[in-house]
């Protein structure tokens, strides 16, 4: 388990709650209701979309927006899980969040759309 991040030189750098954060944490919300709000063709676009940032940037875009350039085992939800004291290997997170937390949000949608056959709420 590599050290904490020192917040310190964060905070002077980084609004660690301003206006990214807020947008970056909703959006994240809805990416964890999605498979019950939006259609499963939908959430296959973001999914995509998702998956190519990663490929392609090796990042999220809103991270890098909000911290700049952090360390490779680093991403947001790394971070304020960091911050507000938890302490795990942060590259498992950070591959679990950026890379197998979207099939499992695609496969929860094809089960409950598809296969169960429930209509999302919104679109």
């Amino acid at each position: 388990m590599k050290n904490p991040v020192n917040f310190k030189n964060f905070k002077k750098n980084v609004k660690l709650f301003g206006i990214i954060f807020w947008i970056h944490l909703i959006f994240i919300i809805f990416l964890y209701f999605s498979p019950f709000l939006f259609s499963w063709e939908i959430i296959a676009i973001i999914f995509f979309l998702l998956l190519f940032q990663f490929l392609v940037f090796k990042m999220c875009l809103l991270t890098r927006a909000q911290f700049g350039i952090l360390p490779n085992d680093m991403d947001f939800h790394v971070f304020y899980l960091e911050l507000i004291g938890f302490r795990f290997d942060r590259k498992k997170v950070q591959r679990f969040t950026s890379y197998a937390l979207p099939f499992i949000i695609f496969g929860v949608t094809i089960l409950w759309q598809v296969v169960l056959g429930f209509s999302p709420l919104i679109v």
